[in-house]
């Protein structure tokens, strides 16, 4: 590498701008990242909507920094994106949240769509599954049970009809 190309990197490097750290702006909720600037004692906040934005900044950027900054912001989407169980309710419904909306939905519907809800963890999936499976078991066994006393009855009425034919032949 020659003296030229040497003096000319140190004093013009390809990347201006370092990441010196960010925050989260408490008015808009979201982060803001603070840039040392190259050579001078300044220090820039950028949005990461500025840096998208701007193919000048991108270019200016060291692009291990964008990495980082990309890497925050997925794992801040993924997260507003996540839905909770915010709140159980009876008959097997759950009050669902994410940052932006909360719905009611019952157990049977989640487990049926589950597709609708990849976002929840997968924790609450299976005690919203364990308890669904439960409620339908019991009402399950309550139907069983009422269709077993019903042809129990059913069985005592067709034996009594057949003890008083057999006893009114007898007295005949």
């Amino acid at each position: 590498m020659s003296l030229k190309k040497w003096a000319s990197s140190i004093f013009n490097p390809p990347y201006q701008l370092t990441l010196s750290e960010k925050m989260v702006s408490e008015l808009s909720n979201e982060t803001i990242y603070i840039f040392k600037q190259y050579g001078s004692h300044d220090y820039i906040k950028i949005t990461y909507n500025d840096i998208v934005g701007s193919s000048s900044i991108m270019q200016a950027i060291n692009p291990k920094n964008l990495m980082d900054i990309h890497l925050n912001e997925y794992i801040l989407k993924k997260e507003l994106d996540s839905y909770r169980i915010k709140e159980v309710l009876r008959n097997n419904l759950y009050k669902i949240s994410n940052n932006a909306t909360e719905e009611i939905y019952s157990g049977e519907h989640i487990c049926k769509n589950i597709d609708m809800f990849d976002n929840i963890s997968v924790s609450d999936i299976f005690k919203i599954a364990y308890t669904s499976g439960f409620n339908k078991g019991r009402r399950i066994s309550i139907e069983i049970n009422e269709l077993v006393n019903e042809s129990k009855e059913e069985i005592k009425e067709i034996n009594s009809e057949n003890v008083t034919y057999l006893d009114n032949k007898y007295i005949r």
